[in-house]
C-alpha cells in the first residue's frame, strides 16, 4: 500500500532520466487533480449517518468514541489532513515556478533595454 501511495508522488519528483519530471504547471495541475480525488469517499465517510462498514457494528466503542464519530474523524482526516500535504507542495510549486518565470523575465527586459 505504501509503495502504490509513493508512485502517486513519481510524476512530482521524477526518478529517472526515464521517468522525467512534469513541468512546474503540469506538477500543479496534477497534484490540484490528486486533492480532488479523495473528495467523494471523504465526504461518504465524513456525513455517513450509519457506519459504511459492517465490521463497524461488531467492534465496541474504542476510546469511547462511537461508530460514526470514528467515521466521521475518519473522513475529515482523509480530506483535510491528505489536501493540506497536496496544497503545501502546490504552493511550493507555484512559488517555485514563479520565481523562475520571474528572474526569466528580469533577464529578457535587462537584454532589450541594452
Amino acid at each position: 500500500m505504501l509503495l502504490v501511495s509513493l508512485n502517486m508522488w513519481i510524476p512530482v519528483i521524477g526518478l529517472t532520466k526515464e521517468i522525467k519530471q512534469l513541468s512546474d504547471p503540469g506538477k500543479i495541475a496534477y497534484l490540484f487533480m490528486q486533492s480532488l480525488l479523495p473528495t467523494i469517499p471523504a465526504s461518504f465517510l465524513a456525513f455517513g449517518t450509519e457506519p459504511l462498514y459492517s465490521a463497524y457494528l461488531e467492534v465496541d466503542n474504542i476510546f469511547n468514541v462511537s461508530v460514526i464519530n470514528d467515521q466521521t474523524m475518519a473522513g475529515l482526516v482523509l480530506k483535510l489532513g491528505g489536501g493540506l500535504i497536496l496544497w503545501i507542495f502546490i504552493l511550493i510549486t507555484w512559488m517555485k515556478w514563479y520565481k523562475t518565470e520571474k528572474t526569466f523575465d528580469d533577464v529578457v527586459r535587462t537584454s532589450t533595454n541594452d
